[in-house]
């Protein structure tokens, strides 16, 4: 239930449920008081008092136009007698004199509390209390023909309704106010502490952030606004802990891409230095000795070169800045490109590749031949440093499944231990845990690979097997084919 819903409803149930328990227990306490004659008795008051008004109101038109029927001992006798089925006394007061008086209510002194002519406001008086029992009188004054002063009274024991009320209307009037206040209060009590409630964790919670502190959860199954506004500060929390752990995991990376940075980039320049250092101080005093130096200062620089072109491409795609030209590519005839590119270094090296084409000549994709073309020769490059076995081999295989063509590059090498496995395609990571250079690279080879090939709406994993070799599987959407040979 939402909580404009629920405020609603509270303020209608304060105004309806002390109504409800006003009347039970003003029911409850009539019953106590008066008895179930009261009740009773009040289901045909209204046809009583219907007859007595017809009667009042024809002797109040006899004062008008025959008052001599006030003289009439028959006529107010029959009278009489129909008031008397409705249990109403009919009394004729003429001057100070009572002229006519039913037999009811005859043993009560009633005369001495009747209202002196024209002393009354309303015709009805108040109820006037006759030794134990209540009396109401109805009053009418009129002059007759001779100028004498005249009033009709019909005089009524009054009802335990009203009787009920006139001695118990201060109690009801506190009941009334009493059980306004408890409903209300009661109400707004649980109204406001379901609000107070989750706003005092709310408030605990923000002060906790504000802390520093996240580690902590919020646990809401309400469904009202105060609830979405839980379980909306909720995820904020989380997102903020995993943005904040992120960021931790960033600087942490930060800091590792730097020491390794500088290790890669100090070990070839103390090479280029001590090499540089032999030709100035003559160590190398002979031309064959100079020439060696060179190469070797040479071959230094080259892979500082490339270690710089490496980060630049790493940090490049990292910050999503890398430029991509996708094109319609026929990926059976880039691969096969690909391998002619590095047949010379895999024939120096004594590694053999394969491509094993289940399909036709043409397997089209969508990619950058430039940044693909980079991953095909980062993978394979690491596939044959760490080949150690003769002859080496490498195995090119592709397959289609549903919109994506699956390339697996798979080698006969040594293998990646199942703890390193989730690792290799981080940056800087090499098999070797001393950073030995003699394998060579930058450690990047892999992960710049990784952002390509997610750069291209695909995915790229490692499977490995201790001592029997490593398969590199990426995948890429697939465009069409044609002439397929499955």
């Amino acid at each position: 239930m939402s909580l404009q819903k629920r405020l609603n409803l509270s303020f209608m149930a304060m105004i309806v449920i002390p109504c409800i328990l006003f009347t039970v227990a003003l029911f409850f306490l009539f019953i106590t008081f008066s008895g179930t004659d009261g009740v009773m008795n009040s289901s045909y008051q209204l046809q009583n008092i219907e007859k007595k008004n017809t009667i009042f109101s024809e002797l109040k038109l006899l004062t008008t136009s025959t008052p001599t029927s006030f003289y009439d001992e028959n006529y107010l006798s029959e009278k009489a007698r129909e008031l008397e089925e409705l249990n109403i006394a009919l009394l004729i007061r003429i001057d100070d004199d009572i002229t006519f008086s039913s037999n009811l209510f005859s043993d009560l002194p009633i005369k001495n509390y009747l209202t002196p002519f024209g002393q009354f406001v309303n015709h009805v008086h108040n109820s006037v209390v006759i030794g134990s029992q209540a009396f109401k009188f109805e009053q009418h004054d009129f002059y007759l023909p001779d100028q004498r002063e005249a009033s009709i009274f019909f005089i009524k024991e009054t009802s335990p309704l009203e009787q009920f009320t006139a001695e118990y209307l201060p109690i009801l009037l506190v009941l009334l106010i009493v059980i306004i206040v408890l409903t209300n209060g009661t109400l707004s009590y649980l109204v406001s502490r379901s609000i107070v409630k989750p706003l005092k964790t709310l408030q605990q919670a923000t002060e906790n952030i504000k802390s520093g502190n996240l580690d902590f959860k919020i646990e809401e199954k309400r469904k009202d606004e105060i609830g979405h506004l839980t379980r909306d500060f909720e995820s904020m929390r989380q997102k903020l802990k995993h943005s904040i752990e992120v960021q931790q995991l960033y600087e942490e990376n930060r800091k590792l891409l730097i020491s390794n940075i500088s290790h890669d980039l100090k070990t070839p320049i103390t090479s280029i230095k001590g090499y540089v250092e032999g030709l100035r101080d003559g160590v190398a005093n002979t031309k064959e000795k100079q020439q060696k130096y060179v190469s070797t200062i040479y071959r230094k620089a080259n892979e500082l070169d490339a270690l710089i072109d490496e980060l630049f491409l790493f940090s490049t795609l990292d910050l999503n800045r890398a430029s991509f030209h996708f094109e319609k590519l026929n990926i059976v005839h880039f691969i096969q490109e690909c391998i002619d590119d590095l047949s010379y270094g895999l024939e120096k090296s004594g590694v053999q590749i394969k491509f094993q084409n289940p399909y036709a000549s043409s397997v089209l994709v969508t990619a950058d031949p430039e940044k693909l073309m980079r991953v095909f020769n980062n993978i394979i490059q690491n596939s044959i440093k760490y080949i150690d076995k003769d002859p080496g081999q490498i195995t090119i295989t592709l397959h289609k499944a549903e919109d994506l063509l699956f390339v697996t590059v798979e080698d006969n090498g040594s293998g990646i231990d199942s703890d390193d496995l989730p690792s290799v395609f981080e940056s800087f990571y090499r098999a070797d845990k001393s950073r030995n250079s003699k394998t060579g690279g930058t450690g990047l080879g892999l992960a710049i690979s990784k952002q390509i090939i997610e750069a291209h709406g695909g995915s790229i994993w490692a499977e490995s097997t201790k001592g029997m070799g490593t398969a590199i599987k990426f995948s890429l959407k697939l465009l069409e084919t044609n002439g397929d040979t499955l």
